[in-house]
């Protein structure tokens, strides 16, 4: 048995790395205070304290680390490991487009029959922008929510006409796709004098 010098806990010498240059052939700190975790307090055997939640935690609660060609006990729980790694993980830009376009692959084939190829392309032709008012291909929404072009297409032919951001294209639904109706609101806002353009 040998006292670690930086939590004053006595443990097996397993819990100590070797060191040659030392009397005892073993490091004076712990394995656990060397690698950087916070104190640690003796507690009873099979449990640990986690250095997130700084809860007294079943020593089953913490995943395996290899160091070394060793195993070692993570310094946080798996509860508070997993929560940090959510966190970080939908916090990510490429996780809400990674997320976005897995359900968005299966609607383009569902709705449109066209593969995310086919929508690719389409957006290289309208260098990445809504084919009506030029907003680009990714923005978030109000509610932090990424928003791509969606798909426009005839609603009685069913051929796509081009990408849309989400006001446009709902505009479009609005009016119907009908041109003469169209004509008649930008007519009716000249007259109003509300035309913005």
């Amino acid at each position: 048995m040998k006292t670690c010098n930086k939590c004053n806990i006595e443990k097996d010498y397993l819990e100590f790395n070797k060191r040659n240059s030392t009397k005892d052939g073993y490091y004076s700190s712990c394995k656990e205070c060397r690698y950087g975790y916070k104190p640690h307090n003796k507690i009873t055997e099979g449990l640990k304290i986690c250095t997130k939640c700084n809860e007294a935690k079943d020593i089953e609660q913490y995943s395996f680390i290899k160091r070394k060609g060793k195993l070692y006990r993570q310094a946080s729980c798996k509860t508070c490991r997993n929560k940090a790694s959510d966190l970080k993980r939908k916090n990510t830009i490429k996780y809400k487009e990674r997320m976005y376009k897995r359900s968005d692959k299966a609607a383009l084939k569902r709705k449109y029959g066209m593969s995310t190829n086919d929508y690719d392309k389409l957006l290289i032709k309208q260098n990445n922008l809504c084919a009506i008012c030029n907003k680009p291909e990714i923005h978030f929404n109000s509610k932090g929510r990424i928003q791509r072009l969606s798909v426009d297409h005839c609603h009685s032919t069913g051929i796509i006409r081009g990408l849309l951001c989400k006001n446009c294209n709902s505009g479009l639904g609005q009016f119907r796709d009908s041109s003469e109706i169209m004509l008649k609101a930008i007519q009716y806002l000249k007259e109003t004098n509300t035309d913005k353009s």
